[in-house]
């Protein structure tokens, strides 16, 4: 019999004897206060859970003042009541499931919003996609929390104290508030970081008693179930573990008991793990609409960061990041940040990001960015080198092209453009490029390399090419039918012949030889051998 049972993820056990009884374990009983060496110190051989719990999620993504009164409101019944409020409304008396006449009663200047379900699922997803740095097992538990084992964490962040300093870091970033409960069974943390979020039990045979003094409301959010519990006194868990379990099942429920047992690790709990989606969505509002890059610049910053923390935790970067600069009635302005190869850096996308702001027009303030990233592929890690333990330096021209692309725009861009001719005055052509053309090329290479062609031998000999290549050959001077060029011209023995273009009217009949004269310069000449020429030697390219 097992503890927990994880879908899709494996399957974590919570110990018992023969009858099925969790195995005794010395009571440890942690408040939120407690001495960082005393949890660091707990022994762990059972799986431990975190719950991270948004109480305010539906006013917290409303964007506005921090310390305004704010509210999300829902239909009830026909009735218009108050679904979470700000600790600024609060002050005001203001409460949940409060109905909206009473709260402007209360509050006169109280900003109401309906809740908006699509933005805080991803709002909660985002602090999903957050834990998964932090446990391997991760999963959506309720419409404001998630759930994720850190048993197997404490050794990697030194203990409790370090995964929950490490968690509070990373979950600040996501602006929302939170709270934790912890627990050796996920039902358990979530109730607690409903009701005590100050007290963690940190093994299974101590949950009957930290749970016993919660409210019966942490079961069911039933109307009937609970009027149930009001007419039979029950108002506790511990109130509900007293009673003969037939009869709870009988007057209240089978579910009721099954809910108990998960809670207190006697059955097991399936969960469903999180697994965080392909496209990466982030986004900030402002309060007011901006206009300028210096009040954009650390907001697209802090997304940014989280794109490059998601990016680093799935070994992945991306050629292509969209950011949409939002408005208040009017379509919003999309900057696509293209990039010449994969990229995941924070800092480079910002940079990019500020030279396309430049040459952006504006048809109105800003009243929101949104960050998206939906092509991201897995790259190999970075190589260190053997001495110096650091990793070797990228290559500046990709940069360099983003900048341009940037600054410039795509549409003043060309690249060369392979053809297929022997010819080496056919064989290239300068083709102006869009975005794609540009920083996509190199997608054929990794169909190849995913083919395994890459590895194929290579059937013939490829003589070097120089860099200039000169618009049109120019004749050289002989001295006794040898060629000069700034003195006398030292040949490579083997030539290479091209024959070719007798379709087409430009028939050419040429040896290429490699050439040096005394000042050391390389050069790519060759001899005509047409039927019509009188074998002259014409100098074709410069070797840099």
């Amino acid at each position: 019999m097992s503890g927990v049972l994880i879908k899709d993820g494996g399957i974590t056990s919570t110990p018992r004897d023969s009858a099925g009884r969790v195995l005794s374990r010395r009571p440890f009983l942690v408040p939120v206060e407690a001495p960082a060496e005393t949890i660091s110190a707990a022994p762990r051989t059972m799986p431990l859970w975190l719950c991270v719990r948004l109480p305010r999620l539906p006013v917290d993504i409303l964007g506005g003042p921090p310390d305004a009164p704010r509210a999300a409101t829902a239909t009830v019944k026909n009735h218009v009541v108050i679904a979470a409020c700000s600790s600024a409304a609060e002050r005001y008396g203001v409460r949940s499931g409060m109905t909206l006449a009473a709260a402007h009663s209360l509050c006169r200047d109280l900003s109401v919003s309906p809740r908006d379900p699509p933005a805080e699922c991803r709002k909660l997803n985002e602090f999903a996609r957050a834990a998964c740095g932090l446990s391997g097992a991760v999963s959506l538990y309720a419409e404001d929390s998630i759930v994720l084992e850190i048993g197997g964490s404490l050794r990697l962040f030194d203990g409790l104290r370090g995964v929950l300093r490490r968690a509070r870091t990373e979950f600040t970033a996501l602006r929302a508030r939170f709270v934790f409960g912890i627990a050796a069974t996920p039902r358990a943390a979530d109730w607690l970081a409903r009701h005590q979020p100050g007290r963690y039990a940190l093994f299974a045979d101590e949950l009957p008693a930290v749970l016993r003094s919660l409210p019966v409301e942490v079961l069911t959010p039933e109307e009937k179930t609970l009027r149930q519990f009001e007419r039979s006194g029950i108002r506790t868990i511990g109130a509900l573990l007293r009673l003969p379990r037939d009869g709870v099942a009988r007057r209240f429920g089978p579910e009721i008991l099954e809910m108990l047992d998960q809670a207190l690790a006697r059955a097991p709990e399936a969960l469903s793990l999180f697994l965080p989606s392909q496209p990466f969505h982030a986004e900030e509002e402002f309060y007011p609409p901006v206009a300028g890059w210096p009040r954009i610049e650390p907001v697209a910053d802090r997304l940014l960061q989280r794109l490059e923390q998601d990016l680093r935790r799935r070994q992945a970067a991306a050629q292509r990041v969209d950011c949409f600069l939002r408005h208040e009635h009017l379509p919003p302005t999309l900057i696509r940040l293209g990039t010449a190869r994969h990229e995941r850096r924070a800092p480079v996308l910002l940079d990019l990001l500020a030279r396309h702001f430049e040459r952006t027009p504006l048809p109105a303030p800003i009243t929101g960015l949104a960050i998206r990233c939906a092509d991201a592929e897995v790259i190999p890690p970075e190589n260190l080198r053997l001495l110096g333990g650091g990793a070797e330096p990228e290559r500046h021209w990709p940069q360099l092209l983003d900048r341009l692309v940037a600054r410039m725009g795509e549409e003043r861009l060309s690249k060369p453009a392979g053809r297929a001719d022997h010819r080496p005055e056919c064989a290239g052509a300068e083709e102006l490029k869009k975005v794609p053309g540009l920083f996509f090329s190199d997608r054929t290479d990794r169909t190849e390399r995913a083919s395994g062609r890459e590895n194929e031998p290579d059937t013939f000999f490829m003589p070097p090419r120089p860099l200039w290549l000169l618009r049109k050959p120019v004749r050289l001077a002989e001295s006794e039918r040898r060629p000069e060029w700034n003195g006398p011209l030292v040949l490579s023995r083997l030539p290479e012949r091209i024959e070719q273009g007798w379709w087409d009217g430009r028939d050419v009949r040429r040896d290429y030889y490699l050439a040096r004269n005394p000042a050391g310069a390389r050069l790519w000449i060759y001899r005509d051998r047409d039927r019509d020429g009188d074998g002259s030697w014409y100098l074709h390219g410069i070797f840099a």
